[in-house]
């Protein structure tokens, strides 16, 4: 189990509960290179009738590069996962792809580990297995973040930045 210093201790006190866990989706999509997250947000409000898109961060290819968008705020609950209260308890990131035929291309797994080992640091959640989350872990229907994407693999490399 490794753990990581924080900066959680300087958290002001209003907004919701410590998130203790990270969890991960895919889209199920393809990644075009547009702005795919706009069409999630109106996905999961016009027709999942939420108030937002599901989670708080996507991971997207815009153009030419990659890039970590906001969603909800972290300090919210998501709509992403009502599995154990899952939805109060992580913050939940989503890679924007359709990750059961083919794993995350290189430079997305990369930019993906340095984004998200930066908020686990600063959201003092533990870099272990118990701590970071397939969605398919709590909810058995759900792949996500895809069958290809190697889960294990991606917490390990998360520890060894540390």
């Amino acid at each position: 189990m490794a753990y990581r210093p924080s900066m959680a201790a300087n958290r002001s006190a209003q907004g919701s509960a410590l998130k203790t866990q990270l969890m991960l989706h895919h889209s199920w999509t393809k990644d075009t290179g547009t702005l795919s997250a706009q069409a999630i947000r109106r996905y999961h409000m016009e027709v999942n009738g939420w108030r937002d898109i599901g989670y708080h961060l996507l991971i997207e290819l815009v153009g030419d590069r990659y890039e970590m968008l906001v969603g909800r705020p972290l300090t919210s609950s998501a709509a992403a996962a009502r599995e154990q209260r899952m939805n109060h308890k992580a913050i939940h990131c989503c890679f924007v792809g359709n990750f059961d035929g083919a794993s995350p291309n290189e430079t997305m797994w990369n930019f993906g580990l340095m984004h998200l080992g930066s908020l686990c640091d600063l959201a003092g959640i533990t870099i272990d297995r118990e701590h970071i989350l397939g969605h398919r872990e709590v909810a058995p229907y759900k792949s996500c973040p895809g069958k290809m994407f190697n889960l294990d693999r991606f917490v390990q490399q998360l520890q060894g930045q540390g």
